[in-house]
């Protein structure tokens, strides 16, 4: 994603007439944000029941 942004940043600069930008993806770390937003979600609830 950062590649386009910066490929549409150079457009926009007049840098370049024509980019090919790409990039992939990584999901490693993917179990580790599940897991965090299941733990903040259950502490709003906890906080929002005992309120």
């Amino acid at each position: 994603m950062r590649s386009a942004m910066f490929g549409h940043d150079m457009l926009l600069a007049g840098s370049a007439d024509v980019l090919v930008t790409g990039g992939m993806e990584s999901m490693t770390n993917a179990p580790y944000l599940l897991q965090k937003a299941v733990e903040a979600t259950a502490l709003v609830m906890t906080a929002f029941l005992t309120t």
